[in-house]
């Protein structure tokens, strides 16, 4: 079933359900331990032709990169 995007926001609002996206599941598991490389996990989406804007990859880069 798909759903309008203005209705689903408006109904977890009204239940108080918190809405994370998928990059927001990306940095649980990365933090969790559940994978070891969110930076290639990103890039494999990006290959995919998942949308992902370049301000979001430099945060994951800046807070996940390695040193």
């Amino acid at each position: 079933m798909l759903l309008y995007k203005e209705s689903i926001f408006f109904y977890a609002k009204l239940f108080n359900i918190v809405i994370t996206g998928t990059i927001g599941i990306l940095i649980l598991t990365e933090k969790k331990g559940l994978i070891k490389d969110i930076l290639s996990v990103a890039q494999n989406l990006i290959n995919r032709e998942f949308r992902i804007s370049h301000k979001i990859v430099n945060k994951i880069i800046e807070n996940f990169g390695k040193s």
